[in-house]
């Protein structure tokens, strides 16, 4: 399967070796340095339906430049880091269960705000820590053409 599911968030510090171990710890995952990349990951065991992990880094979004037009603006643009979550399973939907389960515990155990996307263009779930979590219709989309559901 070649799409991933991402966890955008804004954690109080924005290195991605550190925020990892934050997570890794918090949320009861592994913590695994491979390269450049910093991956977090989890299996049966842990609660997720399976295994899921990925890299953690810093948002390239937050760096372009300032989007012109409001139709360019995402969901994600201003939050400062991703989870590249990626599950080795037989179905999307699998993949997609993998992660959700994955962000619901981000959003009971820790106080960041977070994005839940599929493949980037499809909203799944908002985490706020004043608001709790916020699910969307399928197909809701993260660019600005469905920000009235989001805004």
């Amino acid at each position: 399967m070649s799409v991933f599911e991402q966890l955008w968030f804004t954690p109080d510090d924005t290195d991605p070796a550190r925020v990892a171990r934050v997570l890794a710890a918090r949320l009861d995952m592994t913590l695994t340095v491979d390269g450049a990349h910093v991956i977090v990951s989890g299996g049966h065991d842990d609660g997720f339906g399976g295994p899921v992990g990925g890299a953690v880094d810093v948002n390239d979004y937050t760096a372009m430049e300032r989007k012109v037009e409001p139709e360019d603006f995402a969901i994600f643009d201003d939050v400062p880091m991703i989870w590249q979550l990626w599950a080795p399973v037989e179905t999307e939907e699998e993949q997609q269960a993998a992660a959700r389960a994955v962000f619901d515990r981000l959003a009971e155990r820790l106080e960041w705000p977070a994005i839940l996307t599929h493949d980037f263009d499809t909203l799944i779930a908002t985490y706020d820590p004043r608001r709790g979590v916020r699910e969307f219709p399928p197909g809701t989309l993260s660019d600005a053409r469905h920000r009235h559901l989001w805004a």
